[in-house]
């Protein structure tokens, strides 16, 4: 009885310690044929915190109105039930989302920038 309250203590502590809870199941829904889809979906597969079996819908417009330019919602289902996997979960796709997030905006100034012109003055 004594060493009862000690067990529990570590093993309770054990559930919340940093960087325990990992390979978190999701399942990506991936509506959209095209390749930054498909990219996403190779982000959210190499994520080591995620383990692709739960529910991420990427939607059907996804790469052509990246490619236009315009913001594209991803949806994510989760359960809160167990807040630890319910964190863990949102923290990993907002990781993956907002890399890809970076991406596109990098690749829209550099296309900005190569559509300029600069004026040339002669020296």
């Amino acid at each position: 009885m004594i060493f009862l309250p000690i067990v529990y203590t570590f093993l309770f502590g054990g559930l919340f310690y940093e960087n325990s809870l990992t390979r978190v199941p999701i399942i990506v829904c991936n509506l959209d044929d095209g390749s930054a889809a498909q990219t996403l979906v190779n982000d959210f597969i190499n994520t080591p915190e995620v383990n692709v079996v739960g529910v991420v819908v990427i939607p059907k417009d996804f790469s052509q109105k990246l490619a236009r330019g315009e913001n594209v919602a991803v949806e994510l289902a989760v359960n809160y039930s167990s807040t630890v996997t319910g964190g863990t979960v949102v923290r990993a796709v907002q990781s993956v989302v907002a890399t890809k997030n970076a991406e596109v905006l990098v690749n829209r100034r550099i296309a900005a920038a190569r559509s300029e012109t600069f004026p040339v003055h002669d020296i």
